[in-house]
């Protein structure tokens, strides 16, 4: 687990270094330690979004949900990338809920 700590922070600060191709890598490496890394999963998309790989982006995010769908940030960014991807955006709170039988 360490090693996938340290490989984590890496792609971290390849976001702040807006260096995404790197980001992407050191993720992606995560992942490869740590399948069900929400932060990983979250890095993926983030980086994938910034190099214009739309449908890869949206599947990180969605993975990421699907993992800890209680944290927002996927769920907000998935949102943004839906809109530009032009795919059915749905919202956190209408895939909470259903309504009540008539």
């Amino acid at each position: 687990m360490a090693a996938a700590k340290a490989r984590l922070k890496a792609a971290k600060d390849a976001i702040a270094a807006r260096d995404w191709a790197r980001a992407k890598t050191e993720a992606e490496s995560v992942l490869d330690l740590d399948p069900g890394n929400y932060n990983a999963h979250v890095f993926v998309g983030r980086a994938a979004q910034r190099l214009s790989q739309l449908q890869e982006s949206e599947e990180a995010y969605r993975t990421a949900i699907s993992f800890n769908g209680d944290q927002p940030l996927a769920w907000q960014v998935r949102e943004v990338i839906s809109g530009i991807a032009g795919t059915p955006r749905v919202t956190p709170w209408v895939a909470c809920y259903s309504l009540p039988p008539s």
